[in-house]
């Protein structure tokens, strides 16, 4: 798991980074987002347009209605500010979740005074602006020393890895216009993963390749075969393949047989070179819905990923599951290089794919863009003889594939 967490660290130093940049609109932001409720955004703004009404036009009601507003709202802040809720909260927060789903989080807050407190909800502070917080039932009332549950229901519109270190308890009490909030230290992350599509079916050219070794020796384990049953000791076998308990019912030396592996490995390869960050996105997902196929299909997948840095992440029977795939994808980013550059790792790939091409069964290439190094290396796999797909997922209108591609070569 290496590689996924050196992509996480990767993120959250980025991401520290832009938050850094922008602290000075996290006030503003709270203060419009969290603290005013939408009564009190539509009450504010009502009595913001009629101020200077009240002192162009002299107009009675329209001053004695700014002025009632105008203690409303003092009142309201001032019994708000004095009921802040006093707890302490426990949170189950899910590790991994999907992009455009509907997440609900469990929050256990205790009331830590005997007196009751009103109109409660909570919600973590995640910095960014890829959530979308939904409305949730308030928690009408929690008496003294009294714990309820409270269900937080977010939205991440991307993919991502994403950090609170507080979570923010407030009340609405008594009108309904503020949030005031009693700010608690609790670190939280989560792993948020493209949305991907389900498929049923997808049309792949299987080889079944020989494994020598095993899935252990593709995992770089050691060497493993398949255990088939036993026969007679013979002179010349390995000593340490004897079977003791056939050899305790039988009185005589008993060997283990072995058969080497067969199985479907495939490699995944994703381009990570893009300029716009919508079609990136559409291919990591669509990277997604292929990882789940070949993951349910039980078939060994090798992930190449090419950026800034060179990854390659194997999953499937005994090695890592889907959901490390998941964490993979939530953690990659596009990389913007000049084309000389673009070209070095491509050169970089290809040699680490023909390392492994003589154990895989078919390639999957997901590119961001068509041009001769892509080409180039398409022509180069299909001299192996192995079974070859590529998707090309681009904004441009011109995009033209070579006739003898086109069987190869699709354009999404």
């Amino acid at each position: 798991m290496g590689i996924v967490e050196n992509l996480r660290n990767e993120h959250f130093e980025r991401l520290d980074e832009a938050l850094k940049r922008k602290s000075w609109i996290r006030f503003p932001h709270y203060l419009y987002t969290y603290f005013l409720t939408t009564n009190g955004k539509i009450f504010l703004g009502t009595i913001t347009f009629s101020a200077p009404i009240s002192f162009v036009a002299l107009n009675t009601t329209v001053y004695m209605f700014l002025t009632s507003g105008v203690s409303l709202l003092i009142i309201s802040f001032v019994l708000g500010f004095l009921s802040k809720p006093k707890v302490s909260i426990k949170s189950n927060i899910p590790q991994l979740v999907e992009a455009k789903s509907v997440i609900d989080i469990d929050i256990f807050i205790k009331n830590k005074n005997k007196r009751s407190i009103y109109q409660i909800k909570a919600f973590h502070g995640f910095q960014t602006s890829f959530i979308e917080y939904l409305d949730s039932e308030d928690i009408s009332i929690i008496k003294g020393l009294e714990e309820k549950i409270y269900t937080e229901k977010i939205i991440f519109s991307r993919r991502g890895v994403y950090f609170s270190d507080h979570l923010f308890v407030s009340t609405s009490f008594p009108f309904n216009l503020f949030n005031f909030a009693n700010i608690l230290k609790e670190k939280s992350k989560i792993t948020v993963f493209p949305n991907y599509q389900r498929f049923e079916t997808f049309d792949l050219e299987i080889n079944r390749q020989f494994q020598p070794g095993g899935i252990s020796f593709v995992s770089n384990i050691g060497e493993s075969t398949e255990f088939m049953g036993t026969r007679e000791y013979v002179y010349g076998d390995n000593p340490r393949f004897i079977h003791p308990q056939s050899w305790a019912k039988t009185g005589k030396p008993v060997i283990k047989e072995f058969q080497e592996e067969f199985f479907v490995r495939f490699a995944l390869i994703i381009d990570t070179f893009c300029l716009k960050s919508e079609s990136f996105e559409n291919s990591l997902s669509f990277a997604a819905s292929i990882s789940d196929y070949l993951s349910r299909s039980d078939y060994v997948i090798d992930i190449f990923s090419a950026g800034h840095d060179f990854y390659h992440f194997q999953s499937g029977r005994a090695l890592a599951n889907f959901e490390n795939i998941l964490e993979l994808l939530a953690c990659i980013n596009s990389s913007k290089l000049k084309k000389d550059k673009v070209s070095e790792v491509f050169k970089q790939i290809t040699a680490n794919l023909e390392n492994h091409v003589n154990n895989i069964s078919g390639l999957i290439f997901i590119f961001n863009d068509w041009d001769k190094e892509r080409e180039k290396m398409i022509n180069l796999f299909l001299t192996y003889g192995i079974g070859i797909k590529a998707y090309v997922f681009s904004d441009k209108k011109n995009i033209k594939i070579p006739d003898e591609l086109k069987e190869f070569v699709s354009i999404t």
